[in-house]
């Protein structure tokens, strides 16, 4: 499992004052614990962590030699200045269900020649921290024009372990015939030049 270093973090310091100094703030929940505990995590690590973790990945956090199990259950981050301003896990309970949402992965795109139409990026279910799924992948290869791709056609909703809370119903997305956009494209030109 991914360790991630962390220092406890003093309150009166302001969030602010931490970021300048190359740190990220942040804070651990949970049930088992009597109050959130405050950290400080190095900028540098946070953004060698969100390589290959993101919102519902789960992690070991290691707070002053103290490790705890969590779930990465938010961050926010700033484009204009390409950080990470804040991050909050929670601390999982090994025989309690907890809430996450599983990042949805398009593999193969070069493989299909369908347009992709995607609604859906994540999907949101319940389970124990052992069934936990940070991403649900879908293979495009042999993806044919017309295809609709549905929540409950996805392995996710096949783990009888795992609690969609969604309906299985849900478009993930759909294949659209490439070609047939291109040729739709100059008719509607011609209509608005004859507009």
């Amino acid at each position: 499992m991914y360790i991630l270093q962390a220092q406890n973090r003093s309150q009166n310091v302001k969030a602010k004052k931490l970021r300048k100094l190359g740190f990220v703030p942040a804070s651990i929940y949970g049930k088992n614990l009597k109050e959130p505990l405050h950290i400080q995590i190095p900028h540098n690590e946070v953004l060698k962590m969100l390589k290959t973790k993101t919102k519902g990945s789960t992690l070991t956090v290691n707070a002053d030699g103290k490790d705890f199990t969590c779930l990465i259950k938010d961050y926010t981050y700033d484009i204009l200045t390409n950080t990470v301003e804040y991050i909050s896990f929670q601390n999982l309970i090994e025989n309690e269900m907890v809430t996450s949402t599983a990042n949805i992965v398009l593999v193969n795109k070069d493989k299909t020649p369908c347009l992709i139409q995607q609604s859906l990026l994540e999907i949101p279910y319940r389970a124990y921290p052992s069934d936990l799924v940070d991403k649900v992948y879908i293979d495009l290869e042999g993806l044919t024009p017309g295809s609709v791709i549905k929540v409950e056609d996805l392995d996710i909703a096949k783990n009888s372990r795992i609690e969609l809370l969604i309906e299985p119903e849900t478009v993930v997305l759909t294949a659209v015939d490439k070609s047939r956009l291109q040729m739709e494209e100059p008719a509607e030109q011609q209509e608005q030049q004859i507009a």
